[in-house]
């Protein structure tokens, strides 16, 4: 079944998908029930999707973060809309904590 097509908000998937493979990056097991089970009438090709899309933001959360710590006053707003531009489906709180992340890994 397409995504489109299910009972899902497409960010809760895309944010349960983002929580578990920040999970794997600090070597943690995931907490909980899987994105499977928690997601029981998506197919793998759209959970497995949904983990490329969560991975691809991830990797942009360097250069979100190193933006955000280059001035005093960071536009959050402006990363956050060329993230979401970029990576769409997340929720605002999944992007802000890719810029938390990336704020880490750019210190």
């Amino acid at each position: 079944m397409p995504f489109s097509q299910n009972v899902y908000p497409l960010s809760d998937l895309m944010d349960a998908a983002l929580t578990e493979q920040l999970r794997r990056v600090w070597g943690r097991q995931p907490d909980g029930e899987s994105l499977e089970s928690l997601f029981p009438t998506l197919s793998t090709e759209a959970i497995a999707e949904a983990l490329n899309s969560a991975t691809m933001l991830l990797a942009s959360a360097f250069s979100a973060g190193h933006e955000s710590l280059s001035t005093a006053t960071p536009n959050l707003t402006a990363i956050v809309t060329r993230l979401r531009t970029h990576h769409p489906g997340f929720s605002d709180s999944g992007y802000f904590d890719v810029i938390n992340f990336g704020c880490f890994l750019a210190r």
